[in-house]
């Protein structure tokens, strides 16, 4: 056992993990759409399915865009909230530039 590195920064250096490595990234991901409260996620509303079905060479952006969000949330999640339901949705925003930004 070398006993020489005393920090994780001196293992980064000298090539050495704990474990595997973090994922690069790329791959397949499940997307997941679904919609819960404190009483439980809403029957029927949830939306999944792998990524690179439409693309398998591009990210997994490709396959969930505005046009499939809007389709489940007008087709499948509000037909099916009780009266005086609110909803609140969470997104994120990536940076791209220094003047351009992309929800996701």
């Amino acid at each position: 056992m070398d006993k020489s590195i005393k920090t994780p920064w001196q293992a980064f250096k000298k090539g050495l993990t704990r474990g595997n490595p973090r994922p690069s990234g790329k791959g397949r991901r499940l997307i997941v759409c679904h919609l819960g409260s404190e009483d439980g996620f809403l029957e029927g509303a949830d939306m999944l399915w792998v990524s690179g079905t439409k693309n398998p060479v591009t990210d997994y952006h490709s396959d969930m865009d505005a046009k499939t969000f809007e389709f489940w949330l007008e087709k499948i999640v509000i037909p099916k909230l009780p009266p005086n339901s609110v909803l609140g949705t969470y997104f994120v925003m990536r940076k791209k530039s220094d003047y351009e930004f992309e929800w996701h």
